[in-house]
């Protein structure tokens, strides 16, 4: 599956040529029948489509989702992987946007622990 991806990929070069920015989803992925991922596959699939956005060239975003019933250390565990691989994170869903939510929580952790959510300036 990953194979055709990356073809899938390369078809559409005139696109890429045209962007300035990567927005790949890394979301945490149904594996059938409505099972979670491991983490450990999480991690794998995560870093592979980060690799393949990053070779454009261009300055790579990944987008997380809020999903529901996420624990936070799942969470934390997207957010580090996808700010060691990519230059930033965007982050949506259609979870609580409370400020008690526990993903929101979680990121905030993270940020005052000095975890940037964007390490470049996009210059």
């Amino acid at each position: 599956m990953f194979a055709a991806q990356q073809q899938l990929n390369r078809e559409a070069q005139r696109l890429v040529d045209a962007v300035d920015l990567i927005f790949p989803a890394i979301y945490a992925w149904d594996t059938g029948a409505g099972a979670r991922p491991t983490h450990e596959l999480w991690v794998s699939r995560a870093r592979a489509m980060l690799d393949e956005a990053k070779e454009a060239g261009k300055p790579v975003i990944a987008f997380l989702w809020t999903a529901k019933g996420a624990s936070t250390d799942f969470w934390r565990l997207q957010l580090e992987v996808a700010l060691e691989e990519a230059d930033a994170v965007a982050i949506w869903g259609h979870e609580s946007w409370s400020p008690k939510s526990a993903w929101r929580l979680e990121t905030l952790r993270l940020m005052r622990e000095g975890l940037s959510l964007e390490r470049s300036s996009f210059d």
